[in-house]
């Protein structure tokens, strides 16, 4: 955010119980940063630090233009009303921090991606055939209203309001024919496919050849929907499902929503957990380069015997 000739950012606002942390950075050209400090109701007792290293600013704006601000809250909410003021040259600086959050998740690349995949969509001539792999509307979220120009066919495992097909992704060369589709779309469901390599191959089947495809889903998140919780995506894990084998070439992909990851129960080896990072969203872009030969002819109830919560809500 530029402002009064000051720059700055948040890197971290994170809420731990009635504890809040917030870690970001501040330039203003010639003019230090003297103070920080955040304003907002029911805040017991704030720490605030200026002058500390902030290593990707470092190299364009120089040494010490970090700031951390700690803060104990009297309720366990976030203070939807808070500033963050910052002091230079005697006079004070103000942002909300419900702005400089937006303006932060504006800059998210697994936005993006997904923002510029809905374009590549508008883009295809005609009206294009796009699959939603278990775009149910979950938490009244139907995600295929962002593809106006394309007819859509949702697939489920779970009947909803707008499943055109109930059905098993693990099966969908059983459910559509072959070259169907000229995209495929999945956002938060492959970490609850007990068998996500098969998937990839039965996404090759129904999918044109150049056709493109983009997955979203998760390298760190709480355990939800189970027993039908089973797997973790990092960036680095889309080779071992989208590759020439699989019938596919990785155009673009991206982990990103850093998350602390902080035990339970402290422990000597992990006294310095709050320096690592995991990342809600892990995202894929892929495009179908041929078909393939492999195959994982495995029926899921050869495997499990649970189903799919009927009551999940995410």
């Amino acid at each position: 955010m530029f402002q009064d000739q000051c720059a700055f950012s948040i890197d971290a606002a994170t809420k731990f119980h009635r504890n809040l942390y917030i870690y970001g950075w501040f330039h203003r050209p010639g003019a230090p940063l003297q103070a920080v400090r955040l304003r907002a109701k029911g805040v017991l007792h704030q720490f605030a630090q200026i002058n500390v290293p902030h290593h990707a600013v470092e190299p364009a704006l120089g040494p010490g233009k970090g700031f951390v601000i700690q803060a104990l809250l009297a309720k366990p909410d976030y203070p939807e009303d808070a500033l963050i003021e910052f002091q230079v040259r005697g006079e004070w600086v103000s942002a909300p921090l419900q702005e400089l959050l937006r303006e932060r998740e504006e800059s998210d690349p697994s936005g993006r991606m997904d923002k510029d995949f809905q374009e590549t969509i508008r883009r295809m001539p005609g009206r294009p055939k796009l699959l939603d792999i278990g775009g149910r509307d979950r938490s009244a979220i139907d995600r295929s209203k962002q593809f106006p120009n394309a007819d859509v066919t949702v697939l489920d495992i779970l009947p909803g309001s707008n499943v055109d097909v109930v059905g098993d992704a693990h099966e969908l060369s059983k459910l559509f024919e072959p070259e169907t589709f000229d995209a495929v779309y999945s956002v938060s469901v492959f970490e609850h496919l007990l068998m996500p390599w098969k998937v990839a191959v039965e996404i090759n089947k129904v999918l044109k050849t150049g056709g493109v495809g983009l997955v979203s889903t998760h390298q760190t998140l709480g355990m939800h929907d189970e027993p039908w919780d089973f797997y973790r995506f990092s960036a680095h894990a889309w080779d071992s499902l989208f590759n020439s084998e699989t019938g596919f070439v990785i155009e673009n992909r991206c982990q990103s929503m850093a998350s602390f990851i902080l035990p339970l129960i402290y422990r000597a080896n992990k006294r310095e957990a709050e320096q690592a990072a995991g990342f809600e969203s892990s995202v894929v872009l892929f495009r179908k380069i041929g078909p393939t030969a492999l195959d994982w002819n495995v029926p899921l109830n050869k495997v499990i015997a649970t189903m799919y919560p009927s009551n999940a809500a995410a």
